[in-house]
């Protein structure tokens, strides 16, 4: 699979909807359950969103040392 900038950009902007689905789903079931249950309804969502930023973080120091590898090579 080759790395690119494209699967960062996906993975961050995947991970902002998340966190914005998150706080919708906790905001809307506030309105029908407790707090704490409306919490723990968004907290896989937001888990998600953060593993997705956490995913495009790695890839994105994998794509970096990818290109500073291909620059000394070239030398």
């Amino acid at each position: 699979m080759e790395l690119n900038e494209d699967i960062f950009v996906r993975l961050m902007i995947a991970a902002f909807g998340l966190t914005l689905a998150a706080f919708v789903v906790r905001g809307t079931s506030r309105i029908v359950v407790s707090p704490d249950t409306a919490a723990a309804l968004s907290t896989p969502v937001f888990v998600l969103a953060m593993l997705c930023a956490f995913a495009g973080f790695v890839l994105a120091v994998v794509i970096k040392l990818q290109s500073v590898r291909g620059a000394q090579s070239s030398r």
